[in-house]
């Protein structure tokens, strides 16, 4: 057995109420459930608070499906779509943006970026469930991106820019190896922007979603521009072309 699920249930001896925090439909784990109950009060009628563990081994399964070879793969929900679906494209370049920021954090030893680097990670999870879930009603069940989570990272912005000079001019990419691949993950982060746009014009998205996708670009180049000013590395600025002839 290489994975095992955890089910806890809890009850107080007042009332000997089973309390589900993990719910399951298997008959015989509720009748488990029921022989600790009367057990457990017998053995210790004087304690208020009961807890079981319940663990169940299961079968570790394969990695591959064979489903997706047709050029078809599931939403959430089940529904069918091709795998050049506008969900597919949107959800697929938060995927390849969420790659890049793993990447990004192999450069960053300040410990507050790499723990707000690690909170977007998360949250970027949550947009993907998000945008890969067509079924309004069940949309609303699953976790979505708040005002909260849009307030966060405009002050993430703010506190990557706290102590950088105001604007000098058009920054070229680069810098240290750190900085360069923040403005690489800033560029995805755009495209994956535009895909989600994209199925706007076909499906309702929530619109707190794409803000959070449009402060997310900033906070990289913020990022970006802090980790240069961090590690003494000037930045490199856009001259415009001189075509006078000499």
């Amino acid at each position: 057995m290489s994975h095992c699920m955890v089910f806890t249930l809890e009850f107080s001896r007042k009332d000997r109420n089973i309390h589900w925090m993990s719910q399951t439909k298997c008959e015989i784990l509720a009748k488990i459930a029921s022989l600790y109950v009367d057990f457990a009060y017998l053995c210790s009628p004087k304690r208020k608070n009961y807890t079981l563990f319940i663990f169940i081994g299961m079968k570790k399964s394969h990695l591959y499906t064979r489903t997706g070879d047709a050029g078809m793969t599931s939403l959430v929900g089940g529904q069918r779509v091709p795998k050049t679906h506008a969900r597919l494209e949107a959800y697929g370049t938060v995927d390849e943006l969420n790659s890049q920021l793993g990447l990004l954090l192999t450069y960053l030893e300040d410990p507050e970026d790499r723990e707000a680097l690690l909170a977007i990670q998360n949250q970027l999870f949550v947009i993907c469930s998000e945008l890969a879930t067509a079924d309004e009603d069940l949309r609303a069940q699953r976790s979505c991106v708040t005002e909260a989570d849009v307030s966060w990272m405009e002050r993430a912005i703010d506190a990557a820019e706290e102590g950088q000079p105001g604007w000098r001019g058009f920054i070229l990419p680069g810098g240290t190896r750190g900085a360069a691949v923040a403005h690489v993950c800033r560029t995805v982060c755009r495209r994956a922007e535009r895909r989600i746009h994209i199925l706007v014009q076909e499906a309702e998205v929530n619109p707190l979603l794409l803000a959070y996708m449009n402060r997310l670009s900033d906070f990289l180049f913020a990022l970006a521009k802090k980790i240069n000013l961090k590690s003494g590395k000037e930045e490199n600025f856009w001259r415009k072309k001189n075509n006078e002839s000499k």
